[in-house]
């Protein structure tokens, strides 16, 4: 378990490294350049988003609600039906860029009215693209640490529409 956290903390390093250069360089870049090469430089990122999404330990029925409330910075809802029961998941997640990029997540799960009712937390790295303006696509893998049940590698995929 360690192991996996040390690899999670180190790739929540690495993405606020790569965010730091990123920075740097849009400073250095001129302006027409910027607008060029960056899709979120020509239009503001979305703020409210349902979909489908799988995984985070709660089931492959799912649906997701997800705000931006700042830049860069999303509140991710996942429900799901899981065992003849109801999970949930929200998390927080940290993206360099929100059109086309990596992210950080972290959360918790739960489920009610299973036969096991177990809870967790869970932390994801994973990519999200947006190919048009109001859909997205994401994909991540990380770790979660169920409580009184099996720690496991964790994934989650979804497609996203953004109303705003």
């Amino acid at each position: 378990m360690q192991k996996t956290l040390t690899r999670l903390a180190l790739g929540a390093a690495l993405v606020a490294g790569l965010q730091t250069n990123a920075d740097a360089q849009m400073r250095k870049s001129s302006p027409s350049r910027t607008m060029m090469s960056s899709k979120s430089a020509l239009a503001p990122a979305p703020m409210l988003g349902v979909g489908y999404k799988l995984g985070n330990g709660i089931g492959f029925v799912g649906a997701d609600v997800i705000v931006n409330p700042m830049p860069n910075v999303s509140l991710d809802l996942q429900l799901a039906s899981t065992d003849g029961g109801f999970g949930y998941a929200p998390a927080i997640q940290y993206h360099m860029d929100m059109a086309n990029g990596p992210y950080v997540g972290v959360g918790y799960r739960g489920e009610l009215n299973t036969a096991a009712n177990l809870s967790g937390l869970f932390g994801n790295v994973g990519w999200h693209y947006m190919p048009m303006n109001n859909i997205g696509v994401m994909g991540g893998i990380g770790y979660q640490k169920v409580i009184g049940g099996t720690d496991a590698v964790n994934y989650e995929a979804g497609v996203r529409y953004y109303f705003m």
